[in-house]
């Protein structure tokens, strides 16, 4: 019988390193009649479902995220409508993904290859690739945490879901980077301005330009160069929360506008003259070709990720596995069950063995009565059968439990926030069993940290999640599972809702302003960094207002209570703090009923800047 269908794919991104999922362009071409049905792709314990309508003589054309291969396991592709099911199976990927080397990797987004002007003669250890505007990714885990992102001419034909995608991946912990030059249309395009570090920009002609990018932790030396002109430039007005990476006794005439804007757990980054376009030929006065590579690099200071130039490692990203420890866990807790260990489980079988053999047997020879050793054995195993079921006794009187540990990385400025945790489900009997998980980025195996396996992956591979891409996000409705069963589910969700907001001015090591607690949750342990400055706050229950007016405990560098999740920068910047605080029974995750048991902890994170 001939086939109708045909399954095109191939890597949206080929080349950039990949953490967490894989994209692919999927196309399916019909010359049949209409076929209307799914296409799932399974890797690494889940299975992820798209909706397939494709017309007769027509193809569908769209974006898919898989989790990224385990190594041993290829991509499984599954075509199945009301015309036909396929199934096929692609090892190639395999082999690309398996030979990338991690390193530093810049990806341009611009309308035409040739527009990456300078950035090709950068140095051979930088990697560059190049993304068309039509057709990027909606969410930001599509981006990897490896790359920095360069917006050039064109990025502003992005569509509204692609900028959503590019803001993700911001949020999370990414590097953005917007330039001016003679057409700066990204930075005036109005979706990227709660993005961008400054606005009203206006275009001029300089005769020469110099750099002099200032490091704002001062861990590494300030970055200066001089470049012959004309130059076309753009200057603009920082918007609140950014700041200049110019020294303040820099010269001001030649000077070429860069600015820093900290974005939840990510940095965007602002250039007032762009690498991009076919008259950015620019030469040092020294006739060497300028390197766009090391300005970049110089503007990102301690936020990179290359040892090569002595500056600390980089924010990690948000797509982690790091998560803070879940609250206490009640004795009769199924998650507090163990298996009992090696020492006692031997201690028992031994007793058994004499209980059963020699004693039970001498015993009844003694007696006269051997005969009874067919009631007695049975009698002694019983009994060893049930110490044994005494271990695990708890899991058999729990109802359906949950325990949550994640963080939330919110941005005091944009209002953006997402959560990225951890949930632990036990299902004391079998069969499907409502999930609740919506409006989520990445859905994968977790890590049972505190449960009766013992922080492994719990059924990953034999059991897989069937997760369903719709409008841009993933739900997981159900879960299929058998009797006592413990399922772990990793997860990244966006979330809505308002966030804290300060009003914070730092002077000296003294903290004064505002902070109102909007959410509808109670912050405990609160504090807020800045700089090297820890700001003990307490417990802000929801609505409350708090006027600050606190002396910081002065960390050092090296201390061990200064470093964050996100890496010392965050707390050392000069214009940004961190908000921290606990949030018990904080909503996210999985959304399943449960009677008792539920154990969570979320560690809210509210990034911004002091004015």
């Amino acid at each position: 019988m001939a086939r109708n269908l045909n399954l095109l794919w191939s890597p949206l991104f080929p080349g950039v390193v990949q953490t967490e999922c894989y994209p692919l362009k999927i196309v399916v071409e019909n010359s049949g009649p209409r076929a209307v049905g799914e296409l799932v792709i399974q890797s690494n314990g889940v299975a992820v479902h798209y909706a397939v309508d494709v017309e007769p003589g027509r193809k569908q054309s769209f974006l898919a995220y898989p989790l990224m291969p385990d190594g041993m396991h290829p991509l499984e592709f599954s075509l199945n409508t009301d015309q036909e099911n396929d199934k096929f199976t692609d090892r190639t990927l395999m082999r690309d993904i398996l030979g990338q080397n991690s390193g530093e990797q810049f990806l341009a987004i611009a309308d035409d290859p040739a527009n990456l002007g300078d950035l090709l003669y950068s140095r051979d250890s930088v990697k560059i690739f190049y993304a068309n505007p039509k057709g990027l990714p909606d969410r930001g885990l599509a981006y990897g945490s490896e790359t920095i992102v360069l917006l050039g001419p064109g990025a502003e034909r992005m569509s509204d879901s692609a900028v959503r995608g590019l803001e993700q991946f911001v949020l999370a912990g990414g590097k953005l980077f917007i330039f001016g030059g003679d057409k700066p249309s990204v930075a005036d395009d109005p979706r990227f301005r709660k993005l961008c570090p400054v606005r009203d920009l206006q275009l001029t002609t300089l005769p020469s330009a110099s750099f002099s990018i200032h490091d704002l932790t001062r861990l590494t030396n300030d970055y200066n160069a001089k470049i012959d002109g004309p130059i076309s430039a753009s200057t603009g007005d920082p918007v609140d929360g950014a700041a200049s990476l110019a020294p303040q006794n820099a010269p001001s005439s030649d000077l070429v506008q860069a600015a820093y804007k900290p974005v939840g757990a990510g940095s965007v980054y602002f250039l007032g003259i762009s690498p991009f376009g076919a008259n950015m030929v620019l030469r040092q006065r020294s006739s060497r070709r300028v390197q766009w590579d090391f300005i970049i690099a110089a503007m990102l200071g301690p936020h990179t990720n290359s040892a090569s130039r002595g500056a600390p490692s980089g924010p990690a990203p948000a797509y982690t596995s790091n998560y803070p420890q879940a609250g206490m866990i009640a004795p009769e807790s199924p998650f507090s069950v163990q298996l009992p260990s090696i020492t006692t489980i031997a201690v028992i079988l031994l007793v058994y063995v004499i209980l059963v053999a020699p004693i039970n047997l001498l015993i009844l020879r003694k007696a006269r009565k051997s005969e009874l050793a067919w009631f007695t054995a049975p009698c002694v195993s019983l009994a060893g059968a049930g110490v044994f079921f005494h271990f695990a006794s708890g899991l058999y009187s729990a109802p359906i439990s949950k325990m949550v540990s994640s963080y939330v990385i919110a941005d005091g400025l944009s209002g953006q926030a997402s959560s990225v945790g951890n949930a632990e489900l036990f299902f004391p009997s079998g069969g499907p069993h409502n999930v609740g998980l919506d409006n989520a980025e990445l859905i994968k195996n977790g890590i049972n940290v505190n449960s009766f396996y013992g922080g492994v992956p719990v059924d990953a591979g034999t059991d897989q999640f069937d997760v369903f891409d719709k409008q841009g996000s993933l739900t997981m409705p159900s879960v299929n599972t058998r009797n006592l069963s413990f399922r772990s589910i990793a997860f990244r969700q966006d979330l809505t809702g308002p966030l804290p907001k300060a009003e914070l001015h730092l002077k000296d090591n003294t903290l004064k302003g505002t902070l109102w607690n909007q959410t509808q949750y109670t912050l405990e342990d609160a504090e807020i960094r800045v700089k090297n400055l820890l700001f003990t706050l307490g417990t802000i229950k929801p609505g409350e207002t708090k006027h600050l007016d606190e002396i910081g405990h002065v960390l050092a560098q090296n201390d061990p209570d200064e470093t964050q999740r996100y890496g010392d920068e965050y707390a050392l910047s000069k214009n940004r703090f961190l908000l921290d605080a606990s949030v018990p029974d904080m909503a996210v995750g999985p959304q399943i009923e449960t009677r008792e048991n539920t154990s969570d902890n979320t560690l809210f994170e509210t990034f911004g800047a002091p004015n």
